[in-house]
């Protein structure tokens, strides 16, 4: 099968589109980023092509219609959205204009399967314990909210008989994130650590997170795309981890003298865990520890 995966030289649309590679499909990566990073390199190596396009581009109707494909992955995101007006313009431009785009291009060429990689941000604050997929959605920052308004739009499609399978992916972490521009809190901690300085985390670093292994994460939505999985599914590890505990976990493993720096203040969301029932129930079940995983990640 012929399947775009936009934002595929990222760091999680990477491993995407080498599993998918992998499992016999043919994989079309189409993004505005450079072509020669680490990434890129690894998916050319692997047989990978490209098409270099925003997804916001006049010309994404049809790239997608020449191209052949039978599916999107639709994983091209602005992540980091800061709390002023310029910034959240251009996140919705990219979040929900662009998705919108990925999707008018889908019907028109007759794709008749869209991944629409989401996030746990949609979910905001919620009580300690396992979150379901039908918890509420009420995100908190402007890039939870523009994910939930992408879930949206590509929800519609479904009213063209077209399946849309909605991974909601929690704390990812791993390799790919070299030269992807991904500022997540694992990547943060373990750069710290190797260049000898103080971790930095806000809070008391009691609060917990659900980690997941990029190739865990790759592999569940390889799954859900090869069963036809449709609607929102809770991508995570199903163990919660303090940060604190995350820390202190990199700088043993690593062998550092350094300690880490508790800011104090709020640090927004207190626990985030996801239930994955869902998926499991559909045969999928992630199979990397978080100590195996950040092992690999340190090059261990």
């Amino acid at each position: 099968m012929r399947i775009i995966i936009t934002g595929g030289t990222g760091f999680v649309g990477s491993q995407i589109a080498i599993r998918l590679i992998g499992a016999g499909h043919n994989a079309i990566v189409l993004g505005r980023g450079r072509t020669d990073g680490r990434n890129a390199k690894m998916l050319k190596d692997a047989g990978a092509e490209f098409l270099t396009m925003d997804v916001t581009s006049d010309g994404i109707a049809k790239a997608f219609a020449d191209s052949g494909a039978e599916a999107v992955v639709h994983g091209a995101a602005r992540i980091a959205i800061k709390p002023d007006a310029a910034d959240i313009i251009e996140g919705n431009r990219i979040n929900v204009l662009g998705t919108f785009n990925v999707v008018r291009a889908a019907l028109d060429s007759g794709i008749r399967s869209i991944t629409y990689l989401s996030t746990a941000a949609v979910y905001g604050i919620t009580k300690e314990g396992p979150i379901p997929e039908t918890n509420p959605t009420i995100p908190t920052n402007p890039y939870g909210a523009t994910k939930l308004a992408g879930e949206l739009v590509a929800a519609s499609a479904r009213g063209a008989g077209v399946k849309v399978f909605v991974p909601r992916i929690f704390n990812a972490y791993g390799h790919g994130t070299e030269g992807s521009g991904r500022v997540d809190i694992v990547t943060r901690i373990v750069t710290d650590v190797r260049e000898g300085r103080q971790p930095r985390i806000s809070g008391d670093g009691s609060q917990t997170r659900d980690f997941i292994s990029v190739d865990d994460v790759a592999d569940a939505i390889a799954f859900g795309m090869a069963k036809g999985l449709d609607g929102a599914y809770n991508i995570g590890s199903g163990k919660a981890t303090s940060m604190g505990e995350l820390a202190e976990t990199i700088i043993r493993m690593s062998g550092s003298p350094v300690r880490p720096s508790f800011l104090g203040g709020d640090p927004g969301v207190m626990h985030s865990l996801a239930d994955i029932g869902r998926i499991r129930s559909a045969g999928w079940s992630p199979k990397v520890e978080l100590a195996k995983g950040l092992k690999a990640f340190l090059g261990q």
